[in-house]
């Protein structure tokens, strides 16, 4: 089932980018599409998530009951807070995009997969940004100590361009590029 849910977070994603992502007259019809996300979510991981609009009402805020609270910071921080570093968490997300089910996963890991597989997506990160995520969790899953895990998690901005803030974005040197 994880496939589907998958394949319907990362539709209404697009459907939201299509139709309200950075729309001024979109109101209606984000309230519209936020009640079909909610609908979704609460069939996959009842009781457990939700999306909601941000500060911009185009933008989508993504809450998980549970969850370490909702910035890459904390969610990367709690997955490298792990035992492990985070490879076991990383094995659980890489399972959602083919066995494991979003309702199967902590909170945390829930929140993050839903603002990947949606929010991001709402916001125009598809393609080769979206294969950067696999690639940055596929190198998690595969260190060999908990410490290279750990450091692979906290590198979040490196690996996935949709973290940073746009303070941190600002900073970035392009003349470099």
């Amino acid at each position: 089932m994880s496939k589907m849910e998958y394949e319907t977070l990362y539709a209404l994603g697009n459907e939201w980018h299509a139709k309200v992502w950075m729309q001024n007259d979109s109101n209606e019809i984000g309230k519209s599409l936020i009640e079909s996300v909610n609908t979704k979510l609460n069939i996959f991981a009842p009781d457990k998530v939700k999306v909601r609009t941000g500060f911009q009402k185009y933008d989508t805020y993504v809450r998980t009951k549970g969850s370490a609270g909702g910035t890459y910071a904390a969610l990367c921080g709690w997955a490298a807070k792990q035992d492990d570093g985070g490879v076991g968490a990383a094995n659980q997300v890489a399972e959602f995009f083919s066995t494991k089910d979003l309702n199967d996963l902590p909170p945390t890991l829930i929140e993050l997969v839903v603002i990947v597989c949606f929010a991001e997506v709402a916001r125009g990160y598809r393609n080769e940004s979206f294969l950067a995520f696999g690639r940055w969790i596929q190198a998690i899953r595969t260190s060999t100590t908990a410490g290279g895990a750990k450091v692979l998690w906290l590198a979040y901005n490196e690996y996935w361009p949709p973290s940073l803030t746009y303070s941190a974005d600002m900073k970035l040197d392009f003349d470099s590029v």
